[in-house]
């Protein structure tokens, strides 16, 4: 059985923009508080969140350089002190604004390194072996 049920297209800048009757660079910049009176970010927020938009962190990505993901490869999670190390690890990025992909190599060294390739295709910012 299939599911049918339309898929919600995701909000854009460009619906923004059509909603605000400015550019997609004048709503990006009001959403960034640049370049725009208070007024224009406050009129651009409001719009953007009554159509649920929400920035993409791909395109954040594409544009900065930056997926603000850090990777971390467990040995084995297993292991009492490597689910210690991962969860306080975790708090510390959030803190920072940062995002954790775990990928456990369940013991094997063969399965690390696959599993760091993996995340490194993944573009994460930087990349921690337990």
């Amino acid at each position: 059985m299939t599911d049918e049920r339309p898929r919600r297209k995701r909000a854009t800048l460009r619906d923004v923009a059509e909603l605000t009757g400015l550019s997609t660079a004048g709503v990006s910049y009001a959403l960034r508080g640049q370049r725009v009176s208070a007024e224009t970010a406050e009129r651009v927020r409001d719009a953007a969140d009554s159509i649920g938009f929400r920035s993409d962190p791909i395109a954040r990505a594409l544009r900065s350089g930056s997926t603000g993901v850090i990777g971390v490869i467990g040995g084995s999670l297993a292991d009492y002190w490597h689910q210690e190390f991962a969860s306080e690890l975790q708090r510390h990025l959030r803190r920072r604004g940062r995002h954790m992909l775990l990928a456990d190599a369940d013991g094997d060294a063969g399965t690390e390194l696959e599993r760091a390739r993996g995340l490194v295709d993944q573009r994460v910012d930087g990349l921690i072996a337990l």
